[in-house]
């Protein structure tokens, strides 16, 4: 997938981008969500149908520089979120730019990014149901860059036996609540108990653990929310102490977001 919008072109394909999702080709030709669609002229933007997200392009790339730069100075591996854009237009200049991958929330997002060619993507957000743990799976037969993340013992075993069935082996990371009580299993000797569990499934591959905070990202002051995060980060830090004094390595935490990339990649286990 090409990256080399002209400013009107990326215009064009942002503006008729909630088209494309669900367009479906009449004529027989395989659906290609994942591709812009630029407009066949200029359009002026006051006749643009709405809403419309309308990008500053130039603006968009320096801050997508500045985040990378940010990271590799940190030496953390980054991996933006493609909730914020939901683009693989603007995912593939992240990876252009030295993610080590991408994160999606839903299993929908992560195959419209694969679709693109993008394939080294983290599912952020745990999943129960047989029919999205079978997308799942059939997203790790085309990848091994695919990882799922779980935070219970019935849904990992679901996860086991639709891996083995399918001659695959998933990759997968703990999801612990750090604070967020969302998603994710309990820090301290629950997570210890589910990483035990998970490492001993044949037919999954632990990579580590999740440990996002999504609950302070959007607390006021900088000051405040600077104390809320370390807190966090020290105890997700006991934890993956515990893990590894257990004999289970954590090849990966993951954590981070808007509101704390400047606190997090202070801490690297």
């Amino acid at each position: 997938m090409a990256n080399n919008l002209s400013r009107r072109e990326f215009f064009g394909a942002t503006a008729a981008g909630a088209i494309t999702m669900s367009a479906v080709s009449t004529s027989g030709a395989t659906e290609t969500r994942h591709e812009p669609v630029p407009f066949e002229a200029a359009t002026p933007v006051g006749e643009l149908n709405t809403p419309a997200l309308l990008l500053d392009v130039e603006t968009m790339q320096a801050n997508l520089r500045k985040m990378s730069d940010y990271a590799r100075g940190k030496g953390v591996g980054l991996r933006p979120h493609t909730k914020t854009h939901k683009c693989p237009v603007i995912a593939k200049m992240q990876m252009d730019l030295g993610a080590v991958g991408l994160c999606c929330a839903k299993v929908s997002e992560a195959e419209v990014m694969l679709d693109a060619g993008l394939d080294k993507i983290l599912i952020t957000s745990p999943v129960v149901t047989i029919e999205k743990i079978d997308r799942v799976i059939a997203l790790a037969k085309r990848s091994d860059g695919i990882q799922m993340v779980v935070d219970n013992r019935d849904t990992a075993k679901d996860f086991s036996d639709a891996a083995k069935a399918a001659g695959v082996t998933l990759r997968v990371l703990v999801d612990l609540d750090t604070g967020s009580k969302r998603t994710g299993v309990l820090l301290g000797d629950d997570a210890v108990a589910l990483t035990k569990r998970v490492s001993k499934m044949k037919s999954l591959q632990l990579d580590g653990v999740q440990a996002y905070s999504g609950h302070l990202m959007h607390v006021k002051g900088h000051h405040t929310r600077s104390v809320m995060a370390a807190a966090a980060r020290k105890k997700t830090k006991a934890t993956v102490d515990a893990i590894q004094a257990a004999g289970i390595p954590v090849g990966v935490v993951s954590g981070g977001g808007t509101g704390t990339f400047d606190m997090d990649s202070e801490d690297v286990y």
